[in-house]
């Protein structure tokens, strides 16, 4: 029986480690007996909003990567990142510690090349099926910036780029629906419109500029949780399993 893993993907400031940390405590507070562990594999990272069980600051840093090697930010992340896929043996020992039919939340950078040009985020997922984790990318998209066809569709296809460069199972998230003003131009109503868009329509809506529609209901974390184990086959690959010690105290993961 595998391990399942989640790669959340996105642009930076889409809500990834938010949607780490959310999902983690839903599930937590939902089935209990679910192991669950949040893996970050950010390297400028600063503030997480959850305590990762491994965090890839441990082995290398954008910072440190920044001085050692004179690079800006967007080149220490990309030499960070190279450097995990170099060395797969760390990330490997670190996932050892996680048993068949676990959970893992994997939070990467918000550098979008690293999904769409860069080889290493491709590398990755490569390396996670060898070791028998079974993985589906989650790919968030903030909502709040999609309000007219041009960057709906920018979105999309970063989306796209993104599913057909992983090869992965895949699921695409609107997050901070919740922040639309409905009755605002660009709000969720116009959100809803172009969800329901075909492509040449959506063509032609980036030349009209309409801007009106109805308003459409956010998915909740149990929605999006279905839909990606769904992707993952979770349940299915789901054998009876043989309580760990801690597990009737509810240690966390």
């Amino acid at each position: 029986m595998p391990r399942f893993a989640q790669l959340v993907l996105g642009p930076a400031g889409t809500g990834k480690s938010t949607y780490c940390g959310a999902l983690y405590n839903h599930i937590k507070a939902t089935d209990p007996h679910r192991p669950v562990h949040v893996v970050n594999l950010d390297p400028a990272a600063t503030d997480l909003a959850y305590a990762p069980t491994v965090d890839i600051r441990t082995f290398v840093t954008a910072e440190g990567a920044a001085e050692a090697h004179g690079l800006g930010p967007n080149g220490a992340l990309v030499w960070c990142m190279e450097h995990l896929v170099a060395h797969p043996e760390w990330l490997e020992d670190q996932l050892d510690a996680f048993i068949d039919g676990d959970t893992l939340l994997l939070d990467v950078p918000g550098q979008i090349e690293l999904y769409t040009v860069h080889d290493c985020m491709a590398t990755l997922a490569t390396q996670l099926a060898s070791w028998d984790v079974r993985l589906c990318a989650v790919f968030l998209m903030d909502a709040q910036f999609l309000g007219d066809g041009a960057k709906f569709l920018g979105a999309a296809l970063a989306a796209l780029a993104t599913m057909v460069r992983l090869a992965v199972p895949h699921v695409s998230i609107l997050s901070k629906a919740d922040l639309l003003a409905a009755g605002r131009p660009g709000g969720r109503t116009k959100l809803e419109e172009l969800l329901e868009m075909d492509i040449p329509s959506l063509v032609g809506e980036m030349v009209a500029a309409a801007t009106v529609g109805r308003p459409a209901a956010a998915d909740s974390l149990a929605t999006v949780l279905l839909h990606v184990d769904m992707a993952l086959q979770y349940h299915e690959g789901l054998e009876v399993r043989v309580a760990r010690d801690g597990d009737e105290e509810g240690e966390g993961g």
